[in-house]
Parts: C-alpha cells; sequence; structure tokens
C-alpha cells in the first residue's frame, strides 16, 4: 500500500474534534484571531480550512518570530521560525 495523502482523513468531524483539543484561553494566534471569534462560525471556518488544505491553498503564517539571546556576544538575533 503507497502512501498518497492525508487529505482522505480530513474531514470537519476531525477538524472539529482538533478544534475541541485546543486551549481557548490561550495567546490570540498569529492571524489575531482568538478561539472566541473563531468558534463563532465554527463550522463556516472549519470547511474553509479544509478547502484551502485540499486545494493548497492553505499556507502557514511565515510571521513567526523567536527571539535568542546569545550569550557569547550579549546581544540578541532575530531567527525566523515557520
Amino acid at each position: 500500500m503507497a502512501f498518497t495523502s492525508l487529505n482522505q482523513y480530513l474531514d470537519v468531524e476531525w477538524m472539529r474534534y482538533a478544534y475541541e483539543c485546543t486551549r481557548k484561553d490561550g495567546a490570540v494566534g498569529v492571524d489575531g484571531q482568538t478561539g472566541q471569534d473563531y468558534a463563532l462560525h465554527l463550522e463556516r471556518n472549519l470547511c474553509e480550512l479544509i478547502d484551502r488544505l485540499k486545494s493548497g491553498r492553505y499556507r502557514a503564517p511565515s510571521r513567526f518570530l523567536i527571539d535568542l539571546i546569545s550569550k557569547s556576544l550579549q546581544q540578541y538575533r532575530r531567527i525566523p521560525f515557520g
């Protein structure tokens, strides 16, 4: 059996379960949206996300940055992550 794609496993039920497993009281996401905001139109948001994932239009935001302190130089370095 050859592995081809995970698309066949992506459905609203699975995505809803994944959403339910996330913390809703955490920080705002990189897109500026809270868990409560996302939940207002949960079914629509999940369907749109699945559509973007399956069509290849979804791209994870590349705005993640990790601030690291270089102990040897004692200065900040900004390293892109994601």
